[in-house]
């Protein structure tokens, strides 16, 4: 009997000890669409974009193995970037994919770039228009963890890719889909393949890294959410977030409006006030303005607003 007492007892003080460990390892993470971060040898394959957005899902899709990770969905970060009226690639810089990032809810943004992507042909055969040759082929991606919280980058690592064999011409690629067996099983395909492979091998202790640079006392109690403004009546204004988003009649509230300006690239960030609880429902919010920024337009339907909940 005094040995199952103590057996217990252990097993108590390592549950104790580890399960903070556990609970501080759990992150939301979304995949950005990647960017050209270099240049592509003599390519001039119509489909960069179609690859861009691929590389991504692949990603993606071999991030939702992870257990401790949440992935955010990759039609939400399409239907966000479209709603800011924004391209799928090379339009998002930093601070608009923090903003970003918060909009979707996640803790942390994977950003990468493709930095070398092509091949070398050795000679070969030519069988009329068709040429098969030898061919060298070279993926280098790199990417970057980006605390959403603070805007810094906390990890960077990089995937390198290389396959040799018969291939075609250029001039092949141009009527074949990044999706189809026939570029997969390319040595082009394949040398990116091996090069994805490589990123999410450095994943893990990037993450690690990460996370351990992220941890504190300030930050892991509570996360950063947003929501929008649904409606706003007299002197209520109305939010799509509940209760079932952490929201508590202690919550305070940041207002901002996303404001796309002529001449510059990205939606500008304007903080328009704070905003006090009434009542909160399970998926609704009644709050009225605390403050106003000075010179501040009108609080609207479609604003953002931004507040900390526990984890």
């Amino acid at each position: 009997m005094k040995k199952r007492i103590i057996t217990v007892l252990l097993a108590l003080v390592l549950i104790s000890g580890f399960a903070p460990n556990i609970m501080a390892t759990n992150s939301t993470i979304a995949v950005m669409p990647f960017e050209i971060g270099g240049t592509l040898d003599n390519w001039w394959w119509w489909g960069t974009d179609e690859m861009l957005d691929g590389i991504a899902q692949r990603i993606t899709d071999k991030l939702a193995n992870e257990p401790d990770l949440t992935i955010v969905d990759r039609t939400r970060i399409q239907d966000i970037l479209a709603e800011q009226e924004l391209q799928q690639s090379g339009a998002v810089d930093l601070s608009t994919a923090v903003e970003i990032g918060r909009l979707l809810g996640a803790d942390l943004l994977l950003v990468g770039t493709l930095n070398e992507f092509g091949f070398k042909n050795e000679g070969g055969v030519s069988v009329s228009f068709i040429s098969v040759k030898r061919s060298n082929a070279n993926v280098k991606l790199s990417a970057r963890l980006i605390s959403v919280q603070t805007g810094q980058v906390l990890a960077s690592f990089e995937g390198v890719g290389k396959d040799s064999g018969t291939s075609l011409s250029v001039d092949y690629f141009k009527g074949i889909s990044f999706n189809s067996s026939e570029f997969e099983n390319s040595v082009l395909g394949k040398a990116l393949g091996k090069s994805i492979d490589d990123l999410m091998t450095k994943f893990r202790p990037a993450l690690k890294n990460a996370q351990s640079r992220s941890s504190g006392p300030a930050t892991t109690a509570t996360t950063t959410a947003t929501g929008k403004i649904a409606a706003v009546t007299g002197n209520y204004i109305i939010l799509d977030v509940g209760s079932v988003d952490g929201v508590t009649d202690k919550t305070k509230f940041d207002v901002y409006h996303l404001q796309i300006i002529e001449g510059l690239p990205n939606p500008v960030r304007i903080p328009l006030g704070t905003l006090r609880v009434m009542s909160v429902d399970l998926n609704a919010t009644v709050t009225s303005i605390e403050k106003m920024a000075d010179g501040a337009p009108p609080i609207a339907a479609g604003d953002i607003v931004e507040y900390s909940k526990a984890k």
